[in-house]
């Protein structure tokens, strides 16, 4: 975590001579790097080494990924929020797809019937809207449906 807000830092301070920006979309992941390797090796196995992957989001063993990842991008977001003011939306690129009714119907063999998005595609996005509170300042960050 400690590699999250010095990286969380080291942006604010860049930005910080914008005073303006109101929107901000950094194309990065906030995943750790190892995560991708490691679920092509799970899900290729779960899928008899068919060569066949699931996609991040419907992935049970990248559970634990997945809520470090989205606490890693809320915290972030919460901190460069309260670091510039006038922000009001911060995007960023994700492994995992913030919701995860996609309409995917997977078959045993992991194929696709149909969907709705799809889900394979990497990087997805993910926004979180800044909430100032108007009376104590207090700022909140919040996942929006993009």
């Amino acid at each position: 975590m400690l590699r999250a807000l010095l990286f969380q830092a080291s942006f604010a301070r860049s930005l910080a001579s914008l005073t303006k920006l109101k929107s901000l979309y950094i194309g990065l992941l906030l995943s750790d790097a190892y995560i991708l390797e490691e679920h092509v090796i799970h899900s290729d196995e779960n899928k008899g080494g068919k060569g066949i992957l699931n996609s991040f989001s419907s992935c049970a063993a990248c559970g634990v990924f997945k809520e470090e990842t989205r606490r890693r991008e809320q915290l972030i977001s919460l901190a460069l929020s309260k670091a510039l003011p006038s922000l009001t939306h911060i995007q960023w690129d994700t492994l995992f797809a913030p919701f995860e009714n996609t309409g995917l119907d997977t078959g045993e063999d992991g194929s696709c019937s149909s969907y709705d998005r799809n889900p394979f595609q990497i990087p997805s996005a993910i926004a979180f809207l800044v909430h100032r509170h108007v009376d104590t300042g207090e700022v909140k960050v919040l996942l929006n449906r993009l």
